[in-house]
This record gives C-alpha cells, sequence and structure tokens, in this order.
C-alpha cells in the first residue's frame, strides 16, 4: 500500500512539473542561479559568457549582490584591455543583473554580445578620469541601488519594458566600466 502512494506521488510531482511552461526549473527558480553562483565560486565555470537569464531570476541574482567571496574564474568581456584579474561574487551577480536590463535596449553599446560593460567593475561618475572603484562600500551603494530599481518594479505593475529604461546606478557616483 505505501510503494503505491509513493508511487501516485511520484507521478503527481511528474505531472506538475510537465504542466508548468518551464519544467522543473519553473519549481525551483533559483536553480540556475545558484548553479551558476557555485561554479564561480569553486572556479569551474567554463562559459566566458554571461548566462542568457531573464528578467525572472532578477531576485536570486539580488541575494547575492552583498556577497564579497573573491572569485578568479568568470566571465570576462572580450573587448576590453583591462584584464581583471579577481572580482567579487556579489558583483558579478550585479553585472548580470545589468546584462538582463540592458538587453535589447537601443542605449546599449553595440558589440558587447551579453556583456553589459566591458567590465564587472564600477568606476566614478564623475571623473575625468578613469578611476575604477573596488571596494565594498561601492558594492553595498550599487547593490542597494539595485534593490530599490527593482522594487519599483511593484509600482509599475511589474513592467520590465518600462523598468529597463531605468539605469539603477543613476543618482549613485557609479557607473559600470
Amino acid at each position: 500500500m505505501k510503494q503505491g502512494i509513493y508511487f501516485l506521488l511520484f507521478i503527481g510531482l511528474l505531472l506538475l512539473a510537465r504542466c508548468t511552461d518551464e519544467g522543473p526549473s519553473a519549481l525551483y527558480p533559483d536553480a540556475e542561479v545558484d548553479q551558476f553562483m557555485d561554479q564561480l565560486i569553486a572556479g569551474s565555470y567554463s562559459n566566458w559568457e554571461l548566462p542568457e537569464f531573464g528578467p525572472d531570476k532578477i531576485p536570486a541574482l539580488l541575494e547575492f549582490a552583498d556577497d564579497s567571496t573573491s572569485v578568479s574564474v568568470f566571465p570576462r568581456n572580450g573587448l576590453s584591455s583591462f584584464y581583471q584579474t579577481k572580482c567579487s561574487l556579489g558583483m558579478l551577480a550585479l553585472w548580470t543583473v545589468e546584462s538582463i536590463r540592458v538587453r535589447d535596449l537601443a542605449s546599449t553599446p553595440r558589440g558587447f554580445g551579453r556583456f553589459p560593460s566591458l567590465n564587472p567593475a564600477l568606476a566614478l561618475r564623475a571623473s575625468y578620469e578613469l578611476e575604477l572603484v573596488f571596494d565594498n562600500a561601492a558594492q553595498l551603494s550599487a547593490s542597494e541601488a539595485y534593490r530599490k530599481w527593482w522594487l519599483s518594479a511593484l509600482i509599475m505593475d511589474n513592467d520590465f519594458e518600462i523598468l529597463r529604461k531605468i539605469d539603477p546606478l543613476d543618482g549613485t557616483p557609479y557607473r559600470w566600466h
């Protein structure tokens, strides 16, 4: 009798997974983001492009935004002449969110592919010369700005096409490099 109940539960779960638009990943929306972050931490991420995540992954990515874990194997924009040897996990999460935000926008520089900028690094907006900022305070400021930006989606009835046109770093001293 117990085997029959377990079998029915198993079949029910399979049917539930098949009834969603995206299969099992819809039941566990953070699985892809968690896998990406785990691979970055382990140094085993082998794709030099950023993942092709959609707006539904932004909340999961923002969960990592404050993480200061340093990683040395991560996606890099081959167009950049600056070779960044390390990056924090949180900065990579924010850069990935920025990639989702600017994808297909007319204001996105052409030739960057999925990369939203040359590097997963912040620069001072008001500086006449390029002044990159790698400190934790800048990352925390950027993560707070991105969280406020994402929460504003509730005010706009979750209209991502409007939200994506708003620069989360506007009003901060930073911009993407």
